[in-house]
């Protein structure tokens, strides 16, 4: 899907979920290119600035807004993981096939939506289905990924023979699990600044690589004919 195209959508599913009568609003994972692409909504297609949430670089502040959410349309991944985690109704909309493979895992397959079924009437229908339905993670699920971690560690770790004095445990309730788990106390100044570092980082590296990438093309001429189409079409 071209970014006129995406851009055309989100904004289609924008306005759908509003004449249903949803407060919508659109955020991103925190993601550089999908910040720039939301830029683009707001400045191109009329989506209004304080219905866009930027600048969400800390994963508490993700959990935040997603809980804020009766339901969520999302492509990336982490979104749609998280809201399987926190029983918040959600469609994934399927650009890689980690969104299909995680939702095949937890049992909810039907709730991806692929690249021939994006109209905006058609997700908004499929995202009021899922939200009439129970949206959490079954805890058989939950402990079967703790219980495979176990299992697996115990097995690295215990069979060698610098450790015979550590003796196997049996593997916790899901209750006990809980009681026991460390809980996540929040990003620290420090380690917010050092996500930022790396954000930056790694925006500045892709455009300075798209940038040679377009020096390229405008190197020689068949290309940057082809070039200045395919971004005439894309803008």
């Amino acid at each position: 899907m071209s970014m006129k195209n995406a851009a055309a959508f989100w904004k289609e599913l924008y306005e759908e979920l509003n004449r249903r009568g949803y407060e919508t609003e659109l955020f991103t994972n925190g993601h550089y290119d999908d910040e720039a692409f939301m830029d683009r909504l707001v400045r191109d297609y009329g989506i209004p600035y304080r219905k866009a949430k930027f600048n969400i670089n800390k994963p508490e502040d993700l959990i935040t807004r997603l809980s804020g959410y009766d339901g969520i349309v999302a492509c990336r991944l982490h979104p749609n993981i998280l809201a399987a985690a926190y029983g918040i109704p959600a469609v994934g909309l399927l650009w890689n096939m980690k969104v299909r493979g995680f939702y095949d895992a937890i049992g909810m397959g039907e709730r991806v939506i692929t690249a021939d079924q994006m109209s905006a009437a058609y997700v908004a229908d499929r995202l009021e289905e899922v939200m009439k339905s129970p949206a959490g993670l079954e805890v058989s699920y939950r402990m079967s990924v703790y219980e495979t971690l176990y299992a697996a560690i115990k097995n690295a770790v215990l069979e060698k023979d610098e450790f015979p004095l550590l003796q196997p445990e049996e593997t916790y309730t899901c209750e006990k699990l809980c009681s026991v788990l460390p809980r996540f106390e929040g990003t620290d100044e420090q380690e917010q600044f050092l996500k930022l570092r790396r954000k930056f980082r790694r925006m500045y590296g892709s455009y300075n690589k798209y940038q040679n990438v377009i020096n390229l093309l405008e190197s020689v001429p068949f290309l940057k004919q082809i070039y200045k189409k395919q971004t005439k079409d894309n803008l």
